[in-house]
């Protein structure tokens, strides 16, 4: 790819890299958030420690970043579209398995 393309491409990627630390920051900050909580019973929200689920889907979250920034710099189209989308979708599946798998990891 031309240069011009890569830069624009890369202040781009930058740009979604940006909102998308500040959505891991707020999950940190705020793991009340995170998809279920105000369906949970009581007692299983005795049970669950919130802030670390919060670190640890943050941590995913900042673990993509890296690889989106890489993007711009691929050869060609198809390999940038992919490394920008791919990441999310890896990390974000991993991170939901492993919550799920390891819940014990999770508790209070």
């Amino acid at each position: 790819m031309e240069p011009t393309v890569v830069i624009i491409l890369f202040v781009g990627t930058l740009l979604v890299s940006v909102v998308i630390a500040l959505c891991g920051l707020y999950v940190r900050r705020h793991p009340e958030q995170i998809s279920g909580y105000n369906t949970m019973s009581r007692e299983k929200l005795a049970k669950i420690d919130f802030p670390r689920i919060g670190r640890f889907i943050s941590n995913m979250i900042f673990a993509t970043i890296p690889f989106m920034l890489a993007a711009p710099f691929m050869p060609n189209l198809k390999l940038f579209e992919a490394m920008l989308v791919s990441p999310l979708l890896i990390f974000g599946i991993v991170a939901v398995l492993y919550v799920n798998i390891f819940e014990k990891r999770f508790m209070k």
